[in-house]
């Protein structure tokens, strides 16, 4: 487990626990989004080229409201009173950081801390570093589950065949979920819908040597969206489009198809529970019930 940052006068680390669950994912799987929509954030970098360079483990505290981050294993926190994406971006670039812990703000998840650590994207061709930094990652085995991100517009690729294998060399099969992310792309037709895909999902994990997977859908743009939209967030012109598309497009098929894959629907009330029926549909209250 890692350990907990607590904002107190003297600063320091302090012997709180958390529960710790890693992400991993080729690039173009949306990790960023995926994770932004957990903690409720915009923290982490989200592009369409390699955005995570380091290890970078997330602390959500729902009662913060400011930051504290350690980098490299420091022995003294740093805090801030506001952290975005633009400063990740930055220490992403910067070589001598191979490690950061953050501990901040939630705006999901109302009951207890939970981390999430974030690693590279194995298949940047220009950099084996990052594919190095995430094998590490997965072989430090100090978290309690893997979510393991799968891009429902991209399928069966040689980069995704390659990273299932080195999981399932690693990592206790009980231990990993799998999240359709992107899955607003799936329609709702007779050659595609859920139903159908998830098949064709679970097949594919299977031969690649996953019994039973437990497979969850979602759409993190969705939620982060729904979240904007709750707290009254400025939204871009694009952001305003794509929550009016995909109000229209999501219904209760991603949040009643993993209902049925966790059978936890009673913890559901640990989830802030925002009103707007694009979170409700989106998956992500059903993944944040797992933590």
């Amino acid at each position: 487990m890692l350990k907990g940052l607590v904002i107190e006068e003297s600063n320091i680390l302090s012997k709180t626990k958390v529960s710790s669950y890693l992400m991993v994912g080729t690039m173009s799987s949306g990790k960023s989004t995926f994770l932004n929509s957990l903690i409720g954030l915009e923290i982490f970098p989200s592009k369409n080229e390699a955005c995570t360079a380091k290890v970078i483990s997330y602390i959500a505290n729902p009662v913060m409201d400011t930051f504290l981050y350690l980098k490299n294993n420091a022995n003294k926190p740093i805090h801030r009173r506001k952290l975005d994406a633009s400063h990740l971006n930055k220490w992403n670039e910067d070589e001598k950081i191979k490690e950061i812990i953050i501990e901040g703000p939630s705006n999901t998840y109302r009951e207890k801390h939970f981390c999430v650590i974030d690693t590279p994207g194995p298949n940047n061709s220009m950099d084996k570093n990052h594919e190095v930094a995430m094998e590490r990652a997965i072989q430090k085995g100090n978290y309690k589950k893997v979510f393991y991100l799968l891009n429902a517009s991209q399928l069966g690729t040689e980069d995704d065949k390659r990273l299932l294998h080195f999981i399932k060399e690693n990592c206790d099969d009980k231990n990993v979920l799998f999240v359709v992310n992107k899955s607003d792309v799936i329609d709702d037709t007779e050659e595609e819908n859920l139903t159908l895909v998830s098949k064709s999902v679970e097949k594919y994990l299977t031969q690649n040597g996953f019994k039973l997977p437990k497979i969850y859908f979602v759409s993190s743009l969705a939620a982060l969206l729904a979240i904007k939209v709750t707290n009254n967030i400025v939204m871009t012109r694009k952001e305003s489009t794509d929550y009016r598309r995909l109000t229209v497009l999501l219904d209760k098929k991603l949040s009643e198809y993993n209902l049925n894959v966790s059978k936890r629907s009673s913890s559901k009330k640990k989830v802030a529970s925002f009103g707007d029926p694009l979170w409700i549909h989106s998956g992500i209250p059903e993944i944040l019930s797992i933590l």
